[in-house]
């Protein structure tokens, strides 16, 4: 999905679990964003976008939240999220909710402008000039299922692993049927399959032998780090905005 504007004004969107459990994502994520060119406004009567409602099928409360979430975030310039499921929500389940109601045209505008933090890398122009210099890794991207199958930005992790030297990567979890046990609702009303994919997953990365897990879903990131951490398993799991800082401070030291 492309930026179809030339303003280099954006407003930041906080999923609900970065704001309470990952707050130095988001710093992150606009320190990064400001390198690139871009300026970064924060609308700050913002609250949840609608998905955890939406998720269990409640579209009256989902509506409810997601028409202040629009007062908020108008789509008169492009607004940025760190994580997947609340792009989807916007993107794709939002036309559902307030086609032909007084929020239709709002809605509209803002679904075109509603971004992921991994797609804005890539289209500022600022960026052409940006390597990243690799901290000698053996990472992987890991394919969330809202961006793989929902979002269509599953081809862009490639362009920007393209961009970081001396760091050897590999993208797994392609496949549309992947999943890493996670899925929203899904985890908590049927644990034991959930833990079955993510156990799946855990074994294809020990046999591969990555360190480190690039992954650009807060919630799979933390759902897996909750895994790692119960079973003693030591591989560093990270956002795709915490991996760039934690590149650039090696490069500073």
């Amino acid at each position: 999905m492309a930026i179809k504007t030339n303003q280099n004004k954006l407003a930041l969107h906080v999923p609900c679990l970065l704001d309470q459990y990952m707050p130095e994502t988001v710093f992150n994520m606009v320190k990064h964003l400001e390198k690139l060119g871009f300026t970064i406004e924060y609308p700050e009567n913002q609250t949840c976008c609608g998905y955890p409602a939406l998720d269990y099928g409640l579209t009256d409360q989902a509506k409810e939240v997601g028409e202040k979430f629009l007062t908020e975030f108008t789509g008169q310039f492009p607004s940025v999220s760190a994580g997947t499921v609340c792009v989807n929500a916007i993107r794709n389940w939002y036309g559902d909710l307030f086609n032909n109601s007084m929020q239709h045209n709002n809605c509209k505008r803002t679904q075109k402008n509603f971004f992921h933090f991994t797609e804005l890398l890539l289209q500022q122009k600022n960026n052409d000039k940006i390597t990243y210099k690799g901290i000698d890794k053996n990472a992987t991207w890991i394919h969330s299922c809202m961006a793989k199958n929902i979002c269509d930005i599953n081809e862009i992790q490639q362009h920007i692993l393209d961009k970081f030297e001396n760091t050897t990567f590999e993208i797994i979890g392609q496949e549309p049927t992947f999943c890493c046990g996670f899925g929203g609702w899904f985890s908590s009303h049927h644990p034991e399959v959930a833990e079955q994919k993510t156990a799946s997953l855990v074994t294809q990365l020990k046999a591969s032998g990555h360190t480190t897990v690039i992954i650009d879903e807060p919630g799979c990131l933390i759902h897996l780090q909750t895994y790692f951490k119960a079973n003693n398993i030591h591989i560093n799991i990270v956002h795709p905005a915490d991996f760039i800082e934690e590149i650039n401070i090696k490069k500073d030291e």
